[in-house]
């Protein structure tokens, strides 16, 4: 009689149709089986949308949830309920956001699905320079350009400033999620200009990374500093060609001898 019986399942925060103040926020569930315990294994929630990491300066970043791919992993999980608190590292996309779960106990028997629909404010768009160390005389170091977005971009533009008596740099390449062949032009005023655009039409997906690498000599002669490393004429633009708003954060290159 026992073994027939299909467990619990319940979304308890946030609630159906709860307007979200911020990217601080906690997703709980609780569930039970008159069988026994469920295994974490057998709690299934997900989310119509992407759980995008969060890019940070020091290159770190937590990895992104893909829509409708399994949250529990990052739940903290009891014998009946579990807990995901979320402090900015992950951001879910503007609007509504649709979460869906259920449990599967050992006997295979699963619980009524359990949906709630909330909706979160529109993440900035990030653009930053991830900060690095570097010793004096140092060639081919690479100086990473990171990007933050939370939606689908046609393209990106802009200049890294630096200062050209202390770097040099030699070459630009596009990594991770950024076309392959960007459009680059050096001055010898310390300024480098950066066109991040697919001709085939392909877009730089949502997601957080780094998608540029500036590849830099070191000034032999250099005492230890700190370069400053500054972003301007930033431009970025969705897959249809509509300008986005972007915040920019500058960086540094720390040099030691």
């Amino acid at each position: 009689e026992v073994l027939g019986t299909a467990p619990s399942f319940s979304i308890t925060q946030p609630t159906d149709g709860q307007i979200m103040a911020s990217s601080d926020f906690s997703v709980a569930i609780d569930f039970s089986d008159i069988g026994g315990t469920i295994h974490p294994s057998g709690l299934i929630l997900s989310a119509d949308k992407p759980l995008v990491g969060v890019l940070k300066q020091d290159g770190s970043s937590s990895s992104t949830i893909a829509a409708d791919e399994t949250l529990t992993s990052l739940f903290e999980v009891s014998d009946s309920s579990a807990t995901f608190v979320n402090e900015g590292d992950r951001l879910f996309p503007g609007g509504e956001v649709v979460l869906t779960g259920y449990a599967e106990d050992a006997g295979g028997n699963l619980s009524a699905i359990s949906t709630v629909a909330v909706t979160f404010p529109a993440p900035a768009h990030a653009l930053m320079v991830v900060n690095t160390t570097a010793g004096a005389g140092v060639t081919g170091h690479p100086i990473p350009i990171g990007l933050s977005n939370f939606t689908d971009l046609g393209g990106a533009q802009f200049t890294l400033n630096y200062d050209p008596t202390v770097v040099t740099v030699d070459s630009i390449t596009s990594v991770g999620r950024a076309p392959q062949n960007p459009f680059y032009e050096i001055s010898e005023d310390g300024t480098a200009e950066i066109l991040l655009v697919d001709l085939g039409g392909d877009p730089i997906p949502t997601g957080s990374g780094v998608v540029v690498n500036l590849h830099a000599s070191i000034d032999s002669g250099s005492p230890a500093q700190i370069v400053a490393l500054t972003i301007t004429d930033v431009e970025i633009a969705n897959s249809t060609g509509i300008p986005l708003d972007v915040s920019v954060r500058d960086g540094s290159l720390s040099i030691q001898r």
